[in-house]
């Protein structure tokens, strides 16, 4: 999962974005970036452009992984947990619980700011903290 992560801080970096430095605070960058994909995928004009076909799912799953395991390492940081597989789906547990940080990056990408990744991780870090 380090080495997805390590490619969301190289696209952020690539786009003149805050660096993602792997602190609570820089969440909000990937909320922003998140923002941006989701609303390319619902006005599909920039995807058109660059590749003449919108995203699919596949592809959505593929940018929720990276940002997922990038959501990922920051926790593990915060709250001492660490990576482990439930039914397939990457998740990061510590003592208190468990949390998905790449099926919530998902959703995000899927259904829009109503996903608020910040909020999900300003709740989980106080629960698992």
């Amino acid at each position: 999962m380090k080495s997805q992560a390590d490619r969301a801080v190289a696209l952020a970096t690539a786009q003149g974005l805050e660096s993602l430095d792997f602190t609570i605070q820089s969440i909000k960058t990937v909320e922003i970036m998140l923002g941006d994909l989701y609303e390319a995928y619902i006005s599909r004009t920039f995807w058109q452009w660059l590749r003449n076909t919108p995203p699919d799912r596949d592809q959505l799953r593929e940018k929720a992984a990276m940002y997922g395991a990038y959501v990922g390492e920051v926790l593990i940081l915060f709250i001492n947990g660490q990576w482990e597989e439930e039914n397939g789906v990457p998740v990061v547990k510590n003592a208190k619980g468990t949390i998905f940080p790449v099926e919530k990056v998902f959703k995000r990408l899927t259904n829009g700011p109503e996903d608020d990744l910040v909020f999900y991780i300003d709740r989980a870090v106080a629960h698992l903290k």
